[in-house]
């Protein structure tokens, strides 16, 4: 199985130069925020957004310090989203380690997640391209409304599936859809191309938030940072279980929506929940659907000539179809 370091070879160099400019972003004279950007390197995840954009930009050009800002923008932006939305969802884990507002506290959590967003929109001038700001300001508009969508699905617990990837869309995908546009834009990419980048980057997205979403009903992985349930214990309806729900009897969809009604979350209903999704084939209609995505993500990349960015494009999808976490 490939992994995500093996992806990364392609772009050693431009990794490295990325995580120095985005150490440098981190910087500050203030003692809380020293501490909290410590703590904030030490979450580094696998970095797939930085690689995308760098990606992006290198399957039409080779990349310049443009593309560098952009990637660091565009990954300040997402640690800003993240860090606010442990604080909504009160979670004690981000990427298997201690949470900011665990570790620290709501205020700083929420003042340190401004931060970074007001650091994103600094870095994000410094191309001096207003397109590349128009998309980045933009995206923090979307990921909020998917967001806030996502809290109205759970309080009408929404079970159309439409609505679910429409929230997916917003809240995950269209990062990725950002971060491999400006890459194309870092490096003066044609209109046509960038379109197409930004389609390949939301199909990767949705397919990306399915896996983590299959992933609250059958992971046995520690590393994913979450118990499996978490989902359910917030009363989301994910895919998996809105397939299940929509495949099911009145009676049965009654329990099961009683349970979130009530918010009855204990541990023996939220296995029910998961019992019941995975034995309604909830899974393995997930997996159909990522499959399906993956086929529309490689036919956009089909119109990109073949060179080493486009295979490590190519190998990413395959790795987000098989990730176990």
């Amino acid at each position: 199985m490939i992994s995500i370091d093996d992806i990364k070879k392609h772009i050693e160099k431009e990794m490295e130069l990325f995580n120095q400019e985005f150490d440098k972003a981190l910087e500050s004279d203030n003692e809380i925020l020293k501490l909290v950007n410590q703590h904030v390197k030490g979450m580094k995840g696998k970095q797939i957004r930085p690689t995308m954009t760098i990606l992006a930009a290198k399957l039409c050009s080779p990349i310049n310090q443009s593309t560098l800002h952009a990637a660091v923008a565009l990954e300040l932006l997402h640690t800003a989203s993240l860090v606010h939305d442990d604080v909504v969802d009160n979670s004690d884990l981000r990427r298997g380690k201690a949470s900011v507002n665990s570790v620290f506290d709501n205020r700083i959590s929420i003042l340190t997640g401004d931060y970074l967003l007001s650091q994103a929109l600094n870095i994000a001038t410094l191309p001096n391209d207003i397109d590349t700001i128009k998309i980045i300001t933009n995206l923090g508009k979307e990921l909020s409304e998917g967001e806030l969508m996502q809290i109205k699905n759970a309080q009408t617990l929404s079970t159309v599936e439409d609505r679910y990837i429409e929230v997916i869309r917003k809240k995950t995908a269209r990062l990725f859809a950002a971060c491999m546009r400006c890459g194309g834009l870092s490096v003066k990419a044609d209109e046509k191309q960038m379109e197409l980048l930004d389609q390949f980057g939301e199909k990767y997205g949705i397919i990306f938030q399915i896996r983590d979403d299959i992933f609250d009903f059958v992971s046995t992985s520690s590393k994913i940072g979450k118990p499996v349930g978490n989902d359910i214990r917030e009363g989301k309806f994910t895919l998996p279980l809105i397939y299940a729900y929509n495949q099911s009897s009145e009676t049965e969809q009654k329990e099961i929506k009683d349970i979130y009604y009530r918010k009855d979350f204990t541990d023996e209903n939220v296995k029910k929940v998961v019992n019941f999704a995975v034995s309604k084939g909830g899974i393995e209609y997930a997996e159909k659907r990522i499959l399906d995505f993956k086929k529309e993500a490689e036919s956009i990349l089909a119109n990109f000539e073949n060179n080493e960015a486009k295979e490590a494009l190519q190998n990413l999808l395959d790795y987000s179809i098989q990730r176990k976490n």
